[in-house]
């Protein structure tokens, strides 16, 4: 809830800022002056806006790429985790019963630590234990038969893409848009809307509502850019839901 308040909060300020600066330069341009450099002002205007909304589509289509990779990612890690609790256990105990175990203690972890820890930018030290707990498991497993064997090599596959789609997580925790690129989506509403203190009407009301809805559409797609930039730190978040499942299924499998 504090988040939307922020979100808010920098939407009227730069929606008044705004709004000050356009009264400030009628008040010290005359009308007249304004009016004869419409037609100049506009044609450069139009470039400057057609520059600038292709930037933010391109920008807002990355970030949102960005997020939907970290939501697949973590499907990914998920039914890992679901098809290693499938095959492992086809192994002897104990090393099944410790597998399965620690599969559930994982995703407990990633619910209860590693998503609040991620949503701060950082990392629950419980969801490595666990996962080098489970090599080790897999380090110390001797296969009783051929069958067995068989078995072990496909758990141990599977531990691989396991371990893999765990780092891909984090990795899509990590990214971020460049300090460079943000200063430049800056600068570029800054000059889109100031730019259009420049243009000569008669009426202030209208003048006043053109730049409320510019500066308005403008600011909420840059904090639709960040909302998207964190996908597990932003206002809009990836979901634990997928581990939630593997849980609720692992708990209802062993009622069974």
């Amino acid at each position: 809830m504090i988040d939307w308040f922020i979100v808010f909060g920098k939407l009227i300020l730069v929606i008044v800022l705004s709004l000050l600066g356009m009264l400030s330069v009628r008040k010290s341009v005359k009308i007249s002056t304004l009016e004869s450099h419409n037609d100049v002002a506009g044609f450069v205007y139009a470039v400057i806006g057609v520059i600038y909304a292709v930037l933010l589509a391109f920008m807002v289509y990355m970030v949102y790429i960005q997020f939907q990779t970290a939501q697949d990612r973590i499907e990914n890690e998920v039914t890992a985790l679901g098809d290693l609790y499938r095959i492992s256990s086809n192994l002897q105990e104990p090393a099944r019963g410790e597998v399965l175990i620690t599969l559930k203690d994982y995703a407990t972890t990633m619910i209860e630590k590693e998503f609040p820890e991620m949503r701060k930018g950082k990392f629950h030290e419980g969801t490595k234990l666990q996962h080098d707990k489970l090599w080790n498991i897999f380090y110390q497993y001797k296969p009783k038969d051929d069958i067995d064997k068989i078995w072990f090599e496909k758990a141990l596959s599977i531990c691989i893409n396991f371990a893999d789609a765990k780092r891909a997580r984090m990795d899509s925790a990590k990214l971020c848009i460049p300090s460079f690129m943000w200063f430049v989506l800056n600068a570029g509403g800054f000059i889109t809307i100031v730019y259009s203190y420049f243009f000569g009407t008669p009426n202030v009301l209208a003048q006043a509502l053109i730049v409320i809805l510019l500066a308005g559409t403008v600011t909420l797609v840059l904090l639709l850019i960040a909302a998207l930039e964190h996908p597990f730190s932003g206002i809009i978040q990836v979901s634990p839901e997928p581990f939630e499942m593997f849980l609720n299924y692992f708990n209802l499998d062993s009622v069974h």
